[in-house]
């Protein structure tokens, strides 16, 4: 199930933090979870639904390539907003307006791209699929843990990735909040400010380095989660910075088991 209750916790759930915190040696009360490369796949997901919806409409598109390059350009486009170089765009926005040209340029035949088909299919990044450890993990880390999103992407696309992988989440937190995108600290200290906790009580699961040093900045409890063939991260840059991590995790039922669950 997935709420926005962000701003008025009820006691309902501020008990359930409390039952949690006393279960484990440490203080924390909720996990926070970056969502893209972290719980759901990112390539390859992208170009099965591009594959099927060539085949179903009988357009030959190199999804590959396609996909490769929208991928750099979601990077590149949220750092030219952080950095104040372009304006504000939520990531449907970023995603829909990169499509247009993507499809021109690896279309194998002339085609004429409809508005709405260009819409179409930018909403594939709503039906990414979970990494096949997400659903047993979150599962077991919601018998003891409020599960919430730490995520750049905004709240329309959070809730329809959430249905449509089954993902647990009682909170919902998006840069689109704030019109900031992580690792901006503005993002962070919004969750932070609207749970009401002590920056110690939650943790981030991440499998992004910048993620998760950000939210040491903050003073969070954080879990490194292994993706080596997550498509938003070098492999390169895993490890750098392990030993500052609370948890180091292959899987998320790695680090449920970690937590004891």
């Amino acid at each position: 199930m997935v709420k926005i209750g962000f701003k008025n916790l009820s006691l309902s759930l501020l008990c359930f933090f409390n039952v949690a915190s006393q279960a484990f040696s440490v203080p924390v009360k909720t996990l926070l979870f970056d969502v893209f490369g972290t719980c759901v796949e990112i390539k390859s997901s992208l170009i099965h639904q591009g594959n099927r919806w060539s085949q179903a409409h009988q357009i030959p598109v190199d999804w590959d390539l396609l996909v490769e390059d929208w991928i750099v350009n979601h990077q590149r486009t949220i750092e030219r907003i952080r950095l104040k170089k372009s304006p504000w765009m939520t990531v449907d926005q970023i995603h829909e307006k990169a499509l247009g040209k993507l499809l021109e340029r690896y279309t194998l035949v002339k085609v004429q791209w409809s508005a709405a088909t260009i819409v179409e299919i930018s909403r594939f990044w709503h039906r990414l699929e979970p990494w096949n450890d997400v659903n047993e993990g979150l599962d077991r880390l919601h018998s003891k843990f409020v599960l919430g999103t730490l995520s750049n992407a905004n709240e329309e696309l959070l809730k329809e990735l959430a249905s449509w992988g089954q993902l647990p989440w009682d909170l919902i937190f998006s840069g689109a909040q704030v019109k900031h995108y992580k690792p901006d600290l503005e993002v962070y200290k919004f969750a932070e400010d609207n749970l009401g906790f002590l920056p110690q009580e939650i943790m981030l699961v991440a499998s992004h380095e910048y993620d998760l040093q950000a939210a040491l900045k903050r003073g969070w409890k954080t879990a490194f989660i292994m993706r080596f063939d997550e498509s938003l991260l070098s492999r390169k840059q895993f490890f750098t910075k392990k030993s500052q991590y609370d948890y180091v995790a292959k899987s998320f039922t790695d680090l449920a088991e970690q937590l004891g669950l």
